[in-house]
């Protein structure tokens, strides 16, 4: 088979197709991620409501401010795989190791996508009370 060929020798068959899995996990979720993404996209486009509230307004601000927060995220994800599979991947060995987390480039990514997760809940707790205090009545 050639992925025993790119694999170091000392490997049993479980340790071969746990790496395969974990490859294959981190392809096809950025996969997945990318397509909701565009999903997202379009179905802020697609809206065609015309109310000119200062509530729709806000609104749209936290969905357009979350939507550029996840943009940086499937980003930094998608460099990660780059970084992985492109230039660390001569093996799938290779490529497992360069997104085990300790390089400093994935520790990077890691620490970014951290902070936009942070201030994505930030803002998206943040409209949801809103949202309810003004439903209630201001109370």
């Amino acid at each position: 088979m050639t992925v025993h060929a790119a694999l170091p020798s000392d490997f049993t068959s479980d340790e071969i197709s746990y790496i395969l899995e974990i490859l294959d996990l981190f392809l096809n979720s950025i996969m997945l991620q990318a397509l909701t993404h565009g999903v997202t996209l379009w179905a802020i486009f697609r809206s065609s409501t015309k109310n000119s509230s200062i509530v729709r307004y806000v609104l749209v601000f936290a969905i357009f401010m979350l939507y550029i927060l996840a943009t940086i995220e499937l980003y930094k994800i998608w460099a990660s795989l780059h970084y992985a599979f492109i230039d660390q991947g001569q093996n799938c060995y290779m490529a497992f190791v360069g997104l085990d987390g300790h390089s400093p480039m994935i520790v990077h990514h890691q620490l970014t996508i951290g902070i936009v997760a942070g201030i994505s809940v930030l803002i998206a707790d943040s409209s949801l009370i809103w949202r309810c205090w003004t439903v209630w009545g201001h109370q």
